[in-house]
């Protein structure tokens, strides 16, 4: 694989045709099934909310990070009281969102729509790549200029060494600026990350819904047909309506509590996340050269 512009300073996944290149060679249905580790995240059990929940418990607790942990408790009650209110629905939901995370092509599916955080993380990338080749540039310069012309005389070398130490100045601030972006778009992989698992927990939602109430038939033998007809018809036309919101404005409160609250709190999560890699790229800003 190569970078769409063949610039080594372009991350290979920048492009989706790369980033989903080796899932689609293999033939292996299954990817991202990585043990979870402090680097990796949650790995394997990514879309399992109860362990997510944990994870972001003991990864605030980890880092001092009070918000972090505040959203891992959230969201470990949301899941109890969706397993109180509908436990079918809530375990058929569960394996359909790890589904959507680990089995192709349901889970690029879901990045078509909602968008895809490593690949905008991938772009991150690049740009710290662009801002480590800047600041090496005007290193070199800088370092470079004094030693070849430690010989020369006159204002023609005073003007040459002040041009030298410009262009380094250049470089190093194209090199800040490189890494300001970096961070912003750092944050942006956060905020879509938000915004997936927003998305993929509605859709969840409403699949387990749907298998609840077929099982919810199936006992009735038929006879609740038009209790489920009707509960399925007001379920759909509000998440379908809670999709619009959430794409528009990030929406209202809507008449799932649970549910809607869900969606709140992974869009909230994501927030904070990036807020967090924003600060963190704060931290390590290029001094100036």
């Amino acid at each position: 694989m190569t970078s769409p512009t063949n610039n080594p300073l372009v991350e290979d996944d920048t492009d989706p045709n790369n980033f989903y290149a080796e899932d689609r060679q293999d033939g292996d249905p299954f990817t991202k099934m990585d043990a979870p580790s402090q680097d990796g995240g949650t790995g394997f059990m990514t879309g399992v909310t109860a362990f997510e929940a944990g994870w972001a418990v003991a990864e605030g607790i980890d880092n001092g990070d009070w918000a972090v942990a505040v959203s891992g408790l959230v969201a470990g009650g949301l899941d109890v009281a969706a397993a109180v209110t509908d436990p079918i629905g809530y375990v058929a939901g569960q394996v359909i969102s790890w589904m959507l995370e680990h089995i192709e092509p349901a889970r690029e599916a879901l990045d078509n729509l909602a968008g895809n955080p490593d690949i905008v993380k991938a772009y991150a990338q690049s740009w710290t790549n662009i801002e480590q080749e800047l600041t090496t540039l005007g290193e070199e310069i800088t370092s470079a200029a004094p030693a070849e012309t430690r010989t020369w005389q006159g204002a023609a070398a005073d003007h040459y060494r002040a041009k030298a130490e410009e262009l380094a100045g250049v470089y190093g601030g194209a090199a800040g600026a490189a890494h300001g972006i970096a961070g912003l778009t750092l944050g942006m992989a956060e905020v879509v990350n938000g915004v997936r698992v927003a998305v993929r927990d509605l859709l969840s939602s409403i699949a387990g819904s749907l298998i609840s109430w077929t099982v919810e038939l199936l006992c009735s033998l038929g006879t609740a047909a038009p209790v489920v007809a009707a509960q399925a018809t007001t379920a759909i036309a509000r998440v379908l309506s809670m999709v619009g919101k959430l794409l528009k404005a990030l929406g209202q409160a809507m008449a799932d509590a649970i549910t809607w609250l869900t969606v709140l709190r992974d869009l909230f999560d994501g927030l904070i996340r990036a807020m967090n890699a924003w600060k963190a790229s704060q931290q390590s800003a290029p001094a100036p050269v």
